[in-house]
């Protein structure tokens, strides 16, 4: 999610020292599992496909960063080196970056074959094996055949991709030389500003196949009422779709179905993760801690992670 969290106020990731933690019922909707990690006590759950596989990444037990993939209960390190996994498709192609003298390279992995993207950072992918991401501060399409620059929105300084669904139209966020951060869209070659609920900053995370966007923006311009609202963008039409009781919100996925998830915070500005769809929103919780959902298969499975005090841990949110 390129520059969607500089719109994030109230939350970062956090990093430590993680206990081995089973499954825990979550206010009676769901049910959450730790993954596990890769000897380094820490990770976070990217992307999850219809298969119930989950990618993300991990500490080793020597601090390196390490891309996983989760599957009937086992999480095995791609074996790609201080490399991060962000998106896996239908097939179980996996995308993600990881550095090559100093510089990020976005990678594809495909059943134990790694392709490397040449320089930048692959975030998402979809079932025609297609993949967007940012190289160079513009937002980059690589296609079987070739490499394609999508462009800059005007007066943009750097854009960066974020999503991608199987009618090759794409979404993400841009920033202004003003310092002011866009979401847009980009089809056919065209790409365009998605506007914005009512305040000056947007970025967009995700698409489905129907071209409904979730994403992040502002609602107002109204200095210490500017907080980040996630969005549904469907057909030209801005939807606030709520938060959890606090005043932040970002939605960083969306379903072929329409369900949403990202993070929002509740009346006593915690951070958790939410699924929304047409029955509300849901706190994913748990109680007393902060979690963030980045993914959801068409299945009812949720992924991200959650963190005790300083921790963060890679888990699997499904239902009870």
């Amino acid at each position: 999610m390129w520059v969607s969290r500089v719109l994030v106020s109230v939350n970062s990731f956090l990093i430590a020292i993680i206990l081995a933690w089973p499954s825990l019922p979550l206010r009676a909707q769901a049910l959450v599992t730790e993954l596990g990690d890769l000897g380094g006590g820490e990770g976070q759950a990217r992307a999850v496909n219809d298969a119930g596989q989950v990618v993300g990444w991990s500490r080793t037990a020597s601090g390196e960063l390490r891309a996983f993939l989760w599957e009937e209960g086992v999480m095995s390190d791609l074996g790609i080196p201080d490399s991060v996994g962000r998106d896996i498709n239908q097939s179980g192609d996996v995308v993600g970056y990881y550095p090559i003298l100093g510089h990020d390279h976005g990678f594809l992995w495909q059943r134990g074959q790694l392709t490397d993207l040449g320089a930048g950072r692959a975030y998402a992918m979809n079932d025609r094996g297609e993949i967007v991401g940012e190289a160079g501060g513009h937002p980059v399409l690589w296609t079987l055949s070739s490499t394609v620059d999508l462009g800059l929105l005007p007066d943009a300084v750097a854009c960066g991709a974020n999503g991608i669904n199987n009618r090759q139209q794409v979404v993400g966020g841009c920033t202004l030389a003003s310092g002011v951060l866009r979401a847009f869209r980009w089809e056919n070659g065209t790409i365009s500003d998605l506007g914005t609920l009512g305040g000056d900053h947007a970025v967009a995370t995700g698409i489905n196949a129907r071209g409904q966007v979730v994403g992040s923006s502002t609602a107002t311009n109204i200095p210490g009422l500017a907080y980040g609202r996630a969005f549904l963008w469907d057909r030209g039409r801005f939807s606030d779709i709520g938060t959890l009781g606090g005043p932040y919100a970002n939605a960083l996925a969306i379903t072929e179905s329409g369900r949403i998830v990202g993070e929002s915070t509740d009346p006593t500005g915690a951070v958790h993760a939410f699924l929304s769809d047409n029955r509300g929103m849901v706190d994913l919780g748990p109680d007393g801690d902060s979690s963030v959902a980045f993914d959801a298969d068409n299945g009812g499975l949720v992924v991200g992670y959650v963190g005790l005090g300083s921790g963060s841990r890679p888990v699997l949110w499904s239902p009870r």
